[in-house]
């Protein structure tokens, strides 16, 4: 997967749709919404990049007063702008910036992951502004939501470093299946997106130099290091939501009929029924038993010493007659 591009079919119909838009000249202000700021960023310069433009890229909030001034003030200004957490422009800076983008020759890209509309609502943005940067939006899914593409990405980041670097760094078969099974788990919550993964392949990457005695020449990473950084980053996700991704066909309800079964469903409390089926909804998608007491005990369980989530979770399907095997096993439909 190269930079911009993805396996997802929803996003890739966005990116075609927003650099049509951009050539085409359907607009010259594009509002980039999604909380992985480092993905959006790396979609503007390959854009730019692809096009052989200029990039002019400004971090608001930090020295953007400045350089909005003295791009506002030029005689000419083209090529591409990218303004990195828009929503933290001062409000004068934010008039200038309306009198930078009245020049057609120039095409911006406002990234935020906040609700800009909120910021109007409360008067720390220019309801002038909004509607100028916001009349082509695009919303960029976080790493989390796009499983399909953590393979790609993970394979794309690895050679970053190793470039960086200079050091041929990949994984082992094995270390790579196990790294990418907890990538697409409902525990990898991502929470920094392209952040988060930039850095474990760094730390992986170094580790894997460090342990082969630093000799020149690639190197891999192992199944060890690989459950060393899972380790890590359970811990850095401790207490964060899990990645729950929506169901496709049929509903929770549906799904836990069919595994306990039409009558025994039928006998259950309204109450009883809403909770299983978030349970079992859960249990579907996780890849262990253990995986999904994780998730289904992660605010308790950091009250416990000692948290034995899969004994918690296979006591309460018991109670219902259900075993693990029965849920893995039901056909997909």
């Amino acid at each position: 997967m190269k930079i911009g591009k993805s396996k997802n079919l929803e996003f890739c119909a966005a990116l075609e749709l927003l650099e049509k838009a951009a050539l085409e000249g359907l607009s010259r202000t594009f509002l980039l919404l999604g909380p992985d700021s480092l993905a959006k960023m790396e979609w503007v310069r390959a854009f730019t990049a692809r096009n052989g433009g200029t990039l002019t890229e400004i971090p608001c909030g930090t020295a953007a007063d400045s350089l909005i001034e003295r791009l506002a003030l030029a005689q000419k200004t083209d090529g591409v702008l990218l303004l990195k957490d828009v929503e933290a422009l001062e409000s004068g800076t934010q008039k200038l910036l309306l009198h930078l983008l009245d020049r057609e020759s120039l095409i911006c890209f406002a990234l935020t992951g906040q609700e800009l509309s909120e910021c109007v609502k409360n008067g720390t943005f220019s309801s002038e502004l909004y509607a100028m940067l916001g009349g082509w939006t695009f919303v960029f899914p976080p790493l989390s939501a796009r499983p399909e593409d953590l393979a790609d990405t993970l394979e794309l980041e690895l050679e970053r470093w190793s470039a960086g670097t200079g050091r041929q760094v990949s994984l082992e078969e094995n270390a790579l299946q196990k790294f990418l099974k907890f990538a697409g788990s409902m525990e990898a919550v991502w929470s920094s997106g392209l952040r988060d993964l930039r850095a474990s392949v760094s730390r992986m990457s170094a580790m894997a130099v460090l342990k082969s005695g630093n000799r020149p020449g690639g190197v891999r990473i192992s199944s060890e290091i690989v459950q060393e950084e899972i380790v890590r980053l359970r811990g850095l996700w401790a207490g964060e939501p899990p990645v729950i991704r929506e169901a496709r066909g049929e509903t929770a309800a549906e799904t836990a009929r069919k595994i306990l079964g039409e009558e025994r469903w039928e006998g259950l409390d309204r109450f009883a029924k809403a909770q299983l089926a978030d349970v079992l909804f859960v249990c579907r998608q996780a890849q262990s038993l253990s995986e999904a007491g994780r998730v289904l005990f992660s605010s308790s369980r950091l009250e416990k010493r000692t948290a034995n989530d899969t004994d918690r979770l296979r006591k309460y399907l018991l109670k219902f007659g259900i075993t693990w095997n029965e849920i893995l096993n039901l056909p997909n439909e």
